[in-house]
């Protein structure tokens, strides 16, 4: 009897079993929010000590210097890296308006790769109170798909001139990882738990992708 009943509904119990096991995953399975962060990037041309100095809690932010296309709309670059750069909650950035700049060195911007005027930081230090100063320049951007951008930053001891910091790369949107980090530094701006995984609106506009290049060089800085 135990034979034909096994006979019998072996193979529809199999079937059950079947689809027991191979039901349908819960959607938290699948979820953005379950994955892993990847392996946070960082510039591969940086030079950085390994901590600031004790005291050391305010950062001139000088205007963004940039040879591009006169046509090149980047004027938000000043506004974003004194955002980022404040949101990381190490220092306080203390913008320098142009016609400032202008006044104590007769330049609107000031590239990082050229020397300094002998007395500006003086002059910012008492101006501003700042105990550092930090120039940036754009030395690329394209601003159409795949987005490019490129920055190199300086940031100088306001009283002895030594640079504690410099960094020197470009982003591009067409590379796989760095499309992996700014989508992640999309999920955490975004203040959602289930954010699209395929919106990619930060691989679409160059303000945000600039946000997420800003925030990843920044990173780097040294420890207080």
């Amino acid at each position: 009897m135990l034979y034909n009943f096994l006979k019998r509904y072996s193979f529809p119990l199999f079937l059950l079993f079947l689809m027991v096991g191979c039901q349908t995953p819960s959607l938290k399975d699948f979820s953005f929010s379950n994955k892993k962060d990847p392996i946070p990037l960082k510039p591969v041309n940086f030079f950085s000590v390994e901590f600031l100095p004790a005291d050391f809690a305010k950062v001139a932010v000088l205007p963004v210097h940039q040879k591009l296309e006169s046509s090149v709309e980047v004027s938000f670059v000043d506004g974003t890296l004194i955002n980022e750069l404040n949101g990381k909650g190490r220092l306080e950035a203390v913008p320098v308006p142009k016609d400032a700049l202008v006044q104590l060195t007769r330049e609107s911007s000031l590239a990082s790769t050229d020397p300094l005027p002998p007395d500006l930081l003086a002059r910012l230090r008492s101006k501003y109170g700042a105990d550092g100063v930090l120039l940036t320049d754009i030395t690329h951007y394209y601003p159409y798909k795949p987005i490019s951008i490129g920055l190199r930053c300086k940031l100088a001891d306001a009283s002895t001139g030594e640079i504690l910091w410099s960094a020197d790369t470009v982003y591009n949107s067409g590379n796989q990882e760095i499309q992996v980090a700014a989508l992640n530094f999309q999920k955490k701006k975004s203040g959602s738990p289930f954010p699209l995984e395929d919106s990619g609106s930060i691989l679409q506009s160059p303000r945000y992708f600039t946000r997420f290049v800003a925030s990843t060089v920044l990173d780097t800085l040294p420890r207080r």
